[in-house]
């Protein structure tokens, strides 16, 4: 399984801080209404990132359920009642598997 070292991490996310700005720059440089359109892909980007926090939680803690918890706040993560369902899931105890023990 792949596993991402916090170097690896951190330079993902440098890769796409630095596409971030970029794009900004370009789109404030190419438009002359360049700062409505940034503000408004910005929202959509904060907008994607709330509706999906609860799978990003349930990712980032590596919870045994999390291709669930993506699944429900997939499909019904647009109703509040599911979204906060998806994420009081994603914030619950993580099951750790001890060496010993078997998966039946």
């Amino acid at each position: 399984m792949f596993t991402m070292t916090d170097v690896t991490r951190g330079r993902v996310l440098g890769f796409v801080a630095g596409l971030l700005v970029g794009g900004a720059a370009l789109l404030l440089y190419s438009w002359p209404d360049g700062l409505w359109y940034l503000g408004g892909v910005s929202l959509l980007v904060l907008a994607c990132a709330v509706y999906g926090l609860p799978a990003i939680v349930a990712q980032l803690r590596h919870h045994h359920q999390r291709h669930a918890i993506l699944v429900l706040n997939l499909l019904l993560g647009w109703t509040f009642f599911g979204w906060v369902v998806a994420l009081v899931w994603a914030a619950t105890a993580v099951r750790r598997d001890t060496p010993g023990s078997s998966a039946t």
